[in-house]
């Protein structure tokens, strides 16, 4: 080791100042090389101690630069009304951050109070106050539930909850301080005291989401909305722990019961994706006719846009709902419903409260929300003057996880943000940001003739996008086509071959059998689904070689299902007779399970990934021809494969980036400090997402390889 130093310091006194970081990681580079690799070894510890760094293969710290964040944004999913600490009416609004941070609001004011960080959360996807006055929160992607206290000014981590999910939904207050919450996972629901302790509660129905809850606190029944597989409504007897489901059977093809809300001893039961509300007896599930005030038209359900309705209005028989921009009333007592004179609203509400302004206008109680999820917008609504107003309130934006990159052929990078939708676009030539709402969470996309074509999840939308036309929502990018009512709502891959446009999906929830979907983008009219074509798995990735599409498939179902098949497939599609030709295995020997990053390299070969596995495969020939592991048990997750100008494959796989002399297949792994995915190349020069997972992380990193 001592010796090893020597040299290093030799190699320092000959060297600038003002460079002697960059020079002396070439040098070691050059050690690097050296067949009897123990000196260079030393020399690798040293420098790794004295610069904070470690080196592996070619690359080293000071050649990847870090781009920033790419969007930042507005992302609220659901906020609660109550008090500060002066009694004043305020809304605890967590947004999407890294981390999180919970925006305190007041709504006379209208101005922000505080915005606090809430460590080591993604984002929360509920937050409700106890009868303590306490603000709790659950989080993503950490799982944990935090409680904030407005008397003391200090939010607290209770930690995970006790069902072991880092996904939080649906809680409610309970009685004497008590709060209960919903999971991912296992459909789990959990509680905790006042004192703070926590209590599993366990799976009230062999499904995936535990989506949303509601207490009958009188009765101590909770219930629980669950679905992914298929929707159901669970009454959870607390006093003798029955769970019993509820919900009629002609409304379990809905895969969520997504909103609960208990009021005038009703069971309002929103669900999803058809946006019907039903009317449970909280015994029976039975549902109530309720009738269309305006139509007199009656019927078991209601149309729904809004998370949920109301609490119980002043006048002890009213909750409001909201659908296509408009403000409804329903009568608990009647079960009529109309719309509320006056009062359009510019999106759905997200959130519900009452609040006393004891202005002029706005006496007594007024109705308030949160309306969208990503302008800060918020209403009141006076029932007894028929007064209402929206506003907006300043919530700060924040930086966003990125979900895909891709590059485009004006040079500009395309970055999606993760759940939100928003796209942002980074010039590479000038280094200026422009960003754009609405796209939607990106699944996959691809560019043909300067069009971007983007598949979007949870519709399995299809969208082009002119970069040459200015952006407006649902204008441009314009729906080609939806795929939703196919039961395909994840378009993972897609490729552009002779004026048609190839789109490779996912199924839905609790479902298997995803499809490759063909759509003339110059005839237009209704795209060729075709499902199953290799039966019960997912399409994963796409190429197209010698007049045909290559396809990789996974054995995947949908979110929520265990595999029914034991081998994934490579197989080749007729685009002239839209018919599959053969199938085949991407590999020498072994068993693909996940086929990703279909490529062509310049030597004419299909080259991809599975299951952490690098493989050629000949497309005239129709074998595999050579495969090396890169990533031993991998997932293969953000696969994606760039060939250089300077001769070599880069590849990054389940967040580590390689790269590979495609001649020897000899193979080098370039580290980070964090994870890279989404690998792109503009020029000579790489691109990548990074952070700890394929969807978290704001920033992109630019890597320019040696020649």
């Amino acid at each position: 080791m001592m010796h090893a130093l020597h040299i290093l310091l030799q190699i320092k006194n000959k060297i600038d100042q003002a460079d002697k970081t960059k020079c002396i990681m070439k040098n070691i580079y050059h050690l690097s090389k050296w067949k009897n690799s123990s000196l260079c070894s030393s020399i690798l510890f040293a420098v790794g101690l004295g610069f904070g760094i470690w080196l592996h293969g070619t690359a080293y710290a000071d050649e990847m630069e870090d781009l920033g964040p790419q969007v930042y944004d507005l992302t609220i999913y659901e906020s609660a009304f109550g008090k500060d600490s002066k009694g004043r009416p305020v809304v605890y609004a967590p947004i999407v951050g890294n981390p999180s941070k919970l925006v305190i609001a007041d709504l006379k004011t209208r101005k922000v109070q505080k915005v606090i960080p809430i460590p080591g959360a993604k984002g929360v996807w509920t937050v409700t106050i106890s009868t303590d006055g306490k603000v709790w929160l659950g989080s993503y992607s950490n799982g944990h539930v935090y409680r904030y206290d407005p008397i003391t000014d200090v939010l607290t981590d209770m930690g995970a909850s006790p069902t072991g999910s880092n996904v939080l939904y649906g809680l409610d207050p309970g009685k004497d301080g008590v709060v209960y919450g919903g999971s991912y996972g296992a459909a789990k629901v959990f509680a905790y005291n006042v004192a703070g302790k926590s209590f599993d509660l366990g799976s009230v129905f062999p499904d995936v989401y535990a989506r949303d809850l509601a207490l009958d606190a009188e009765n101590d029944v909770l219930y629980a909305g669950v679905g992914a597989i298929r929707a159901n409504v669970v009454r959870f007897d607390l006093k003798t722990g029955e769970k019993r489901p509820i919900l009629p059977v002609e409304y379990q093809t809905d895969s969520f019961a997504y909103d609960l809300d208990f009021v005038a001893g009703r069971l309002f039961v929103k669900l999803e994706p058809s946006f019907r509300e039903v009317l449970l007896d909280p015994v029976t599930g039975k549902p109530d006719m309720v009738t269309n005030g305006l139509t007199k038209q009656q019927q078991e359900f209601f149309p729904i846009g809004s998370r949920g309705v109301s609490p119980l209005a002043p006048d002890g028989k009213s909750v409001y709902f909201s659908y296509k921009y408009q403000l409804y009333r329903l009568d608990t007592t009647t079960k009529t419903y109309a719309p509320v004179p006056g009062a359009s609203l510019a999106n759905n509400v997200i959130s519900w409260g009452w609040e006393e302004f004891n202005e002029p206008g706005y006496p007594g109680k007024s109705l308030v929300g949160v309306i969208g999820n990503y302008d800060g917008r918020v209403f009141r609504y006076n029932p007894i003057t028929g007064n209402h107003e929206e506003y907006m309130l300043p919530f700060p934006p924040q930086p966003l996880d990125l979900y895909h990159v891709i590059a485009g052929p004006d040079r500009k990078l395309y970055s999606s943000a993760y759940i939100n939708g928003s796209l942002g676009i980074y010039d590479t030539e000038t280094g200026k940001h422009s960003q754009f709402p609405g796209l939607g969470q990106v699944e996959g996309w691809v560019w043909d003739r300067d069009k971007l074509y983007v598949g979007t999840y949870p519709e399995g939308k299809i969208l082009k996008y002119d970069p040459n036309q200015a952006w407006r929502v649902k204008e441009n990018p314009v729906m080609l086509f939806h795929l939703k009512e196919q039961e395909q709502i994840r378009p993972l891959s897609l490729v552009v071959y002779h004026h048609k446009l190839y789109v490779g999906t996912r199924s839905e929830y609790g479902t298997w059998g995803g499809a490759l979907t063909v759509y003339d983008l110059v005839k237009k009219g209704k795209p060729s689904v075709f499902r199953n074509i290799v039966p019960n798995q997912t399409i994963t990735t796409l190429a197209a070689k010698n007049n045909r599409i290559w396809v990789g498939t996974s054995i995947e179902g949908g979110d929520a299902t265990t595999p029914k098949e034991s081998e994934a497939v490579l197989f080749e599609f007729d685009p002239k007779t839209n018919t599959k030709v053969a199938e085949y295995s991407p590999l020498v020997k072994g068993i693909p399970l996940r086929i990703s990053g279909l490529t062509v390299g310049p030597d004419g070969m299909l080259w991809g990934i599975s299951d952490g596995i690098l493989f050629q495969f000949d497309p005239v020939k129709r074998r595999a021809l050579r495969q090396t592991p890169l990533v031993r048990g991998a997932s293969s997750t953000g696969t994606s494969m760039v060939f250089h100008p300077n001769g070599y494959l880069y590849v990054t796989v389940d967040g580590s980036l390689f790269k590979i002399d495609p001649k020897t297949w000899k193979r080098w792994r370039i580290p980070y400090t964090t994870n890279l995915y989404r690998l792109v190349r503009i020029g000579r020069d790489l691109y990548m997402k990074a952070g700890p997972k394929v969807n978290m992380g704001v920033n992109l990193v630019k890597y320019t390889p040696e020649e």
